[in-house]
């Protein structure tokens, strides 16, 4: 207890007193986030709008990105935007790699699908017939897409979320935390059995069984969602949530903004996405076992 209130005492210190370093440090974050965040203004806003006012050929797989999306654990795509960025990757020539520009880019991918469907359901409660209405008075496309964009709005000035809504985000974030917890024990434990050759054979082994438990559980869920998924999403809240806690009108925030076509679509994607990284592991640790072994038949 001591050492947590020391730990306070001196970065209330550092803070209070105009630190350099903590200043420079507090900069570069407002910098990095403001800047991301300004790129998915840039990004999300014209999208959502022009999803929600527009229909064209594929516009439903569009949204289903869209959705997919907005659930994406950033760990996820911190992982994709290195990959890309790496020497070896597609952008491996921009050498951005471990700089702000590369935080800005991953922090611009989480947020730009976030951004554009909230645009999207917002734009969408807009009545079509006040569209029509203003293109009849004379407005042109732009005007018009203006003033749909301010009328996208809660009315009355209402708070987006209720109590029982943001009761029900906190809940989520609880769940949230608590497996980022559990994915960052994990990963030290793993890392820890890994060290030792000793303990390394049992690291492949249980990576390439929990692999196979994985793909047959996102195979199952795959089907189930395909067949029935009015019937897995509500067993799904059922489980993890407390009596009607997590049931909504069609007219609240939540379902406007995450709607059920939504939690198909990232179930869905998700589901492949993990039985792909399954195969993935399976066979990493196959050819490990083939090739750690040792050779047969030798002098």
């Amino acid at each position: 207890m001591d050492v947590l209130v020391e730990g306070v005492r001196q970065a209330a210190a550092l803070l209070l007193g105009a630190d350099r370093e903590i200043a420079a440090v507090l900069w570069l974050s407002l910098q990095v986030s403001g800047t991301a965040t300004l790129i998915a203004l840039l990004l999300g806003i014209p999208a959502g709008a022009g999803l929600a006012l527009t229909r064209f050929p594929g516009r439903t797989l569009v949204v289903s990105a869209v959705n997919t999306g907005m659930g994406l654990p950033p760990v996820v795509v911190g992982l994709f935007v290195t990959i890309l960025l790496w020497r070896s990757g597609p952008f491996g020539d921009w050498e951005i790699l471990y700089t702000p520009a590369a935080i800005v880019l991953a922090q611009a991918v989480i947020a730009s699908p976030i951004v554009t469907g909230i645009t999207l359901a917002a734009v969408q409660n807009v009545p079509a017939k006040f569209r029509l209405q203003l293109i009849a008075l004379g407005a042109s496309r732009r005007q018009m897409l203006w003033v749909v964009l301010r009328e996208a709005r809660l009315p009355s000035g209402n708070r987006a979320f209720d109590d029982k809504e943001r009761r029900h985000l906190g809940t989520v974030r609880e769940y949230m935390l608590g497996l980022y917890l559990i994915h960052a024990i994990g990963l030290v434990g793993l890392a820890g059995l890994a060290v030792s050759r000793r303990t390394r054979p049992i690291v492949r082994d249980g990576l390439a069984a929990g692999s196979l438990l994985t793909f047959g559980v996102a195979a199952f869920v795959g089907v189930y969602v395909a067949v029935n998924p009015v019937s897995f999403l509500g067993g799904f809240h059922r489980f993890f949530f407390s009596g009607d806690s997590w049931r909504f009108a069609e007219t609240e925030t939540l379902r406007r903004v995450f709607p059920d076509s939504f939690w198909i679509d990232t179930a869905v994607v998700l589901g492949a996405l993990v039985g792909l990284q399954a195969m993935l592991l399976l066979g990493a640790t196959r050819y490990n076992r083939r090739h750690s072994s040792p050779s047969r038949g030798g002098p």
